[in-house]
């Protein structure tokens, strides 16, 4: 429900598994099935630890990837924040 009103979504990814992103990246694709009416502006992920093999070679079209595999930092978020404040000035 949340999905058809939000602008953007950033996904966790920490300690799920591949698949339950891949799942969630598909449906983001399909959004417009869900009964939105426009697509969404912002789609990003965030990688976290433990790291493994499927986050170090993550790629995903259409996505904005943020890499915390370093550890968490709050600068990481500034690309992903001025993109979210961009859509009201659009």
């Amino acid at each position: 429900e949340n999905l058809k009103s939000c602008d953007a979504v950033l996904i966790y990814y920490g300690a799920g598994n591949e698949l339950w992103v891949r799942s969630i990246t598909r449906d983001l694709t399909k959004i417009t099935g869900y009964g939105r009416t426009r697509p969404l502006q912002v789609k990003a992920v965030f990688l976290a630890p433990p790291l493994t093999q499927s986050k170090e070679r993550f790629r995903s079209h259409g996505l904005f990837v943020i890499s915390g595999m370093e550890g968490f930092s709050p600068e990481l978020l500034e690309p992903f924040m001025e993109m979210v404040k961009a859509i009201g000035k659009g």
